[in-house]
């Protein structure tokens, strides 16, 4: 059983349909609780689970008490 490690941050990832042609997702950061948005993907990418994928490396890092940067744009403290 893995040990439960404790969060920094309480969010959760949701991936949007940006564009429909040519199609192009994104990912957008919430926090729980007030659904406050947090932090954003700077670019799109080609495929729904390339956007999932990317969002959740970030939200693992915002979970641990990291900063997060490049290709980010924050929006709320």
């Amino acid at each position: 059983m893995q040990a439960e490690r404790r969060k920094q941050f309480h969010g959760y990832v949701k991936v949007e349909l940006q564009s429909r042609h040519p199609r192009r997702w994104t990912w957008r950061i919430y926090k729980e609780g007030c659904d406050t948005l947090t932090e954003r993907a700077e670019r799109s990418f080609c495929c729904a689970e390339d956007a999932w994928r990317d969002g959740q490396k970030v939200l693992v890092m915002l979970e641990e008490g990291q900063r997060w940067r490049p290709q980010s744009t924050p929006l709320a403290a």
